[in-house]
């Protein structure tokens, strides 16, 4: 009780410093950014050169950031941890020393908000399924991304008949950040000529297709296990799990997306989810189980982490990555078998598969067919 209450009175002053934090946010900014904005609107400022880091000045999420190169946001204690190398307690207590003065800074004009800002128009993208004879442009030919990163892997993404819908870039700057911009075929409007832009895909439900559903196809019996990241689907079932009894799909967009992924092609099919190994991973992991409990017939099971922990693997391990030292092959092995059942049965999904398939054959054998 005394922990829980010690816990309940840590949350209120950490919300009280952030609701005081927004109400000074000009100053504060002033603090972590002398420089000042590259742009700003009548809501908010963007921070850096080009502009990745936005911060809501005004309405209800005021003192609220979102980093798009770096895919994390949150309040201005997290900023100022960041930007200042601090821990929590060490925020709080900067945050506490800046209120204290806040009132008397002196504000560069850069920092005060604009009265309005232009409305802009609201851009509307229709995917389309990619033309065959019009290919996807190279890197350097899609604006000024290619000065600030390269290009390390361009994964496509299909529907189940294999067909290509779009592709996902990986790109990675010379401090090793990494991004995934979409890059998919469409258009803004019925008039325009469809084209190649970096632009997110979306099918007619507006969801977005699973990467690896092309495997499907031509593997009804075996084990789908869903991953975290394109290089892990690619890699996994190879380096780890059986390639004839294991084929690795993920979803797009990294562990926010989940609900935004299109799931259904996963009915009827046995499914092993193996979230990455951190706190984001298992989060993700249980959000992913969440949507596959609303599909009808369908097996889920998930990792157990703990036996990640007690085999030393490291924080944010995933398929992908090399074995630690302690592991082998036979790990991996066992962390599958002693998955935790979520939803349904294996061995049912099995039979039925089994029994579709026979039935396809004698199908087949009545026309004097051979498969």
């Amino acid at each position: 009780f005394l922990l829980q209450t010690q816990q309940e009175k840590a949350k209120e002053t950490a919300q009280t410093l952030e609701e005081k934090l927004a109400s000074h946010i000009e100053p504060l900014l002033y603090k972590l950014f002398p420089d000042g904005p590259s742009s700003k609107t009548s809501r908010g400022y963007r921070f850096g050169s080009k502009g990745s880091l936005s911060i809501t000045h005004s309405g209800p999420k005021a003192g609220q950031f979102y980093d798009f190169e770096n895919q994390e946001g949150g309040g201005m204690l997290k900023l100022i941890a960041r930007e200042f190398h601090l821990d929590s307690q060490e925020a709080k207590e900067w945050a506490g020393e800046f209120l204290g003065k806040a009132k008397e800074i002196k504000i560069p004009e850069v920092f005060s908000k604009p009265l309005y800002s232009k409305p802009q128009k609201q851009e509307t993208w229709l995917s389309l399924q990619p033309d065959s004879k019009t290919p996807a442009p190279k890197f350097e030919d899609l604006g000024k991304l290619h000065h600030y990163y390269k290009e390390v892997m361009r994964h496509p993404y299909h529907d189940k008949e294999g067909h290509l819908l779009y592709y996902v870039l990986r790109l990675e700057n010379s401090e090793g950040k990494k991004i995934t911009p979409p890059l998919s075929y469409g258009k803004f409007s019925e008039e325009e000529e469809p084209s190649w832009h970096l632009k997110g895909y979306k099918d007619q439900s507006g969801k977005h297709p699973l990467y690896g559903l092309e495997k499907l196809k031509d593997n009804p019996l075996a084990t789908v296990v869903i991953v975290e990241g394109e290089k892990a689907a690619d890699l996994g079932a190879d380096k780890f799990l059986n390639p004839d009894k294991h084929i690795c799909l993920s979803w797009s967009g990294g562990a926010s997306s989940v609900s935004k992924a299109d799931w259904s092609a996963l009915e009827g099919r046995k499914v092993l989810v193996w979230g990455d190994y951190d706190i984001t991973g298992m989060r993700a992991q249980y959000e992913v189980c969440s949507e596959l409990k609303k599909l009808k017939n369908i097996a889920v099971k998930a990792i157990n982490h703990d036996l990640l922990y007690e085999r030393d693997f490291p924080n944010k391990w995933d398929l992908a990555d090399p074995l630690p030292e302690r592991a082998s092959e036979v790990s991996i092995h066992y962390i599958e078998s002693k998955a935790k059942p979520i939803i349904g049965d294996f061995s049912e999904i099995e039979r039925q598969v089994e029994k579709e398939l026979g039935m396809d054959k004698n199908f087949d054998k009545g026309f004097g067919m051979e498969r």
